[in-house]
């Protein structure tokens, strides 16, 4: 061991150690613990080594030659060598720092959650990309910046606020993602519980309402009104029972044209489980021309662009309310009546063949109607055999709600033929989405949009 003051002359002096044998360092007299030595090929390197509270030797590399001055090298190793005399563990504090830089992006919630979907990806349960929009929409919009482990109270009443102005459903839906990936971290060792995670998420509100028989056929042409694959998958809805997102993402890899059989897997429906449904006539049809070339059926069936699936967000559904007005009206002019459509949501077009086929002169039982939507009929054992037996019987079934829906559809809807009918200006669908949601519970976003329209001024035309 060699000890002088540091210089660019007493550097010469180092010799080149082997890459594998022990160094051959310079030690400074001035600042003790910094030290010098010389690579393999000969480049200094500027080291500050010592020992914290009688612990073992530590060793911190500074940097080369070059990148440091032999002054800068030596105010590195003072400040360094102040901190040790002060209570400061260099290494320690760099591993803190480390830590704390990996928890800033792994424990934030959108880095997170990117990594959360990469792990389901690869293991067992791959998240649908309608889960995915979810996620991001509900929870990584609004908290994305924030971490898991610094979340308050105060952060979560906060979110809780902003869900609230776009729905009170909302709020049930971000709080349930939240609630996903805390309890993720958690079981993994990432996190550990503080009273910020401990928040309550609201019940799930149970719907009473029913689509009845005329509110359905209304929804039918409303949705060949609308047309175009968007339109189908309405109609779709209506005539499967199934939910939006199932029908709306269908791919056709899910399909079986020939043996007309719809394979949907288990990570593509609430119950996570596979099922095989079986098309009735009326629905296949409809998938069939989507794509009347078999050789180019790939890809999602219902699709404007040929590579995404339809959107089936709040703009259709305005579309479609508009149309169903117009619907409404013509039928109650030809009938004389003066019929209103009840609020309702897409969701409510299940129950539609639900709540009818459980009636006379239908009578199905509960097992099948509950096959029909994909709800699980007993235990575990029951949902294996009872659902696979079910397969044809449900198939049966749905077929004859498909001819049941066709029967009671009026082949000249309020004496006005469906081509006849003028395509809506933006002003009209304005005006009956307005007239026919009168009345309706209205979500704060929507209040908020009605109030910022009715604020802003109109303009003037010229001349």
């Amino acid at each position: 061991m060699s000890k002088a003051r540091i210089n660019l002359s007493t550097i010469k002096s180092v010799v080149n150690s082997a890459a594998s044998s022990t160094k051959q360092f310079l030690w400074d007299t001035e600042v003790r613990g910094f030290g010098v030595y010389k690579n393999s090929i000969g480049v200094p390197t500027f080291v500050y080594q010592y020992r914290f509270r009688g612990g073992t030797a530590q060793r911190i590399t500074l940097g080369t030659l070059g990148e440091l001055t032999v002054e800068s090298a030596r105010t590195f190793a003072s400040t360094l060598a102040h901190r040790v005399r002060t209570g400061t563990d260099p290494v320690a504090k760099k591993r803190a720092d480390i830590a704390a830089a990996e928890a800033e992006t792994g424990l934030g919630i959108a880095g997170y959650f990117d990594g959360y979907l990469e792990r389901r990806r690869t293991g067992s349960d791959p998240m649908s990309p309608s889960q995915e929009n979810v996620f991001r929409r509900d929870l990584v919009a609004h908290l994305g910046a924030s971490r898991l482990d610094k979340l308050t109270v105060a952060d979560v009443d906060g979110f809780k606020a902003e869900l609230y102005n776009r729905g009170p459903s909302m709020v049930r839906s971000g709080l349930v993602c939240l609630r996903t990936i805390i309890n993720d971290a958690i079981n993994r060792g990432a996190l550990v519980r503080t009273a910020a995670h401990a928040f309550e998420v609201p019940a799930t509100a149970k719907r009473e309402r029913r689509i009845d028989e005329w509110e359905a056929c209304r929804l039918l042409e409303a949705a060949r009104d609308l047309g175009g694959p968007r339109g189908d998958v309405l109609e779709v809805l209506i005539r499967l029972g199934k939910r939006k997102e199932e029908v709306a993402e269908l791919p056709w890899e899910e399909l079986d044209m020939q043996k007309r059989h719809w394979r949907l897997p288990s990570d593509r429906n609430k119950s996570k489980k596979p099922h095989l449904i079986l098309l009735p006539d009326q629905v296949y049809d409809i998938i069939a021309r989507q794509q009347p070339d078999a050789a180019k059926r790939k890809g999602p069936v219902f699709t404007i662009n040929g590579t995404a699936p339809v959107e089936m967000g709040s703009q259709v559904k305005d579309f479609l309310d508009a149309l169903l007005h117009r619907r409404v009206e013509m039928r109650n002019r030809q009938d004389g009546t003066s019929k209103r459509f009840e609020q309702y949501t897409v969701h409510d077009v299940r129950k539609a063949p639900a709540s009818r086929l459980a009636e006379a002169p239908f009578m199905y039982s509960r097992d099948l109607i509950n096959s029909m939507l994909l709800h699980t009929n007993g235990d575990e054992l029951d949902a294996v055999y009872i659902l696979t037996k079910l397969v044809q019987e449900t198939a049966d079934m749905v077929q004859r709600w498909n001819d049941h829906v066709d029967a009671i559809m009026p082949q000249d809807p309020s004496g006005i033929a469906d081509h006849d009918l003028q395509p809506m200006t933006p002003s009209e669908r304005r005006d009956r989405l307005h007239a026919f949601r009168e009345g309706w519970n209205k979500r704060a976003d929507q209040i908020r949009a009605e109030t910022k329209g009715a604020e802003k001024p109109k303009r003037r035309r010229k001349g």
